[in-house]
């Protein structure tokens, strides 16, 4: 399941800090190079070991800027990976509700109706058992003047029946994919 992305934030900070701290310290030891008036042996020696810190400073300030932009250019596919995560969700959610409906339309319309005008085979569509869940008719149901087959039912029937994953979960992204698939 993918959160917020408030830790990734938190690290983009740090990070940023530590390359602001590292960067100063560069432009305080350049100056300090650039402006020292000491000339001696010992001074030679601290200079050259300073221009080695100095240079490892800019290697360490160009290696907190490749990390931050990783960290940016994950943050960035985190939220993508959300957003298709949250329309998959939205989509799955809207046919399941769908399903769910069309089948509890039908078992009511079914209820409702006299014994003697509901052949068992739309009984036993209507409210599956077990047994009769794979049934196979090509009779054809009427809801609100619309035809449902008997295969557009059973659909129904499957879909309202999914599992539906945790809230922002990967598996929104699978579900849909099977959707798609099946042209549910």
């Amino acid at each position: 399941m993918y959160g917020t992305e408030d830790a990734l934030l938190k690290q983009a900070a740090f990070l940023n800090q530590q390359m602001a701290q590292a960067r100063d310290l560069h432009d305080q030891l350049e100056r300090f190079l650039t402006h020292t008036t000491w000339n001696a042996s010992s001074a030679t020696a601290f200079c050259t070991r300073a221009r080695s810190l100095n240079t490892l400073l800019l290697a360490l300030v160009g290696r907190c800027e490749e990390a931050l932009h990783s960290l940016n250019r994950h943050v960035s596919e985190v939220k993508r990976v959300k957003g298709l995560i949250s329309a998959a969700e939205a989509h799955v959610q809207q046919r399941v509700a769908a399903a769910r409906a069309l089948v509890e339309r039908a078992q009511r319309a079914i209820r409702d109706l006299p014994a003697d005008q509901v052949s068992l085979g739309d009984r036993l569509l209507i409210f599956p058992t077990a047994e009769t869940h794979n049934l196979a008719t090509v009779s054809v149901l009427e809801f609100e003047g619309k035809r449902v087959t008997t295969d557009s039912f059973l659909q129904a029937t499957r879909i309202a029946s999914l599992r539906q994953p945790q809230p922002g979960s990967l598996e929104w992204l699978e579900l849909k994919q099977l959707f798609d698939s099946r042209g549910w």
